[in-house]
């Protein structure tokens, strides 16, 4: 959050259309204005990531893989069932979790 006093100034940066285009898009994905992504990679600042829309269906999938293999109830599969969770989990947090900005 910036100081009440600090006076904000423009500042024109000239970049190729698909440069821009690229910041257009991460500032989306981020759920942000251009300008305030822009500041976050200066800054790095830490900016949560809104996850692919694909996420949530394959999420359920993977879901759905565990507990078939939690019906087995066979030390192996057991084993897999909680494996393959952990792995749901480290995906689910690396998608959705907040992060540095990219530099």
């Amino acid at each position: 959050m910036k100081d009440e006093d600090e006076k904000m100034v423009r500042v024109t940066v000239r970049m190729p259309v698909t440069q821009r285009d690229q910041l257009a898009k991460r500032a989306e994905k981020a759920g942000v204005p251009m300008a305030e992504y822009v500041r976050s990679v200066l800054t790095k600042k830490v900016l949560a990531v809104e996850p692919p829309d694909e996420l949530w269906p394959l999420m359920e999938n993977l879901y759905s893989i565990h507990d078939m293999l939690l019906r087995i109830r066979k030390p192996e599969f057991t084993e897999a069932a909680r494996r393959l969770e952990q792995a749901i989990l480290d995906l689910q947090a690396a998608l959705t979790e907040p992060r540095k900005a990219a530099s």
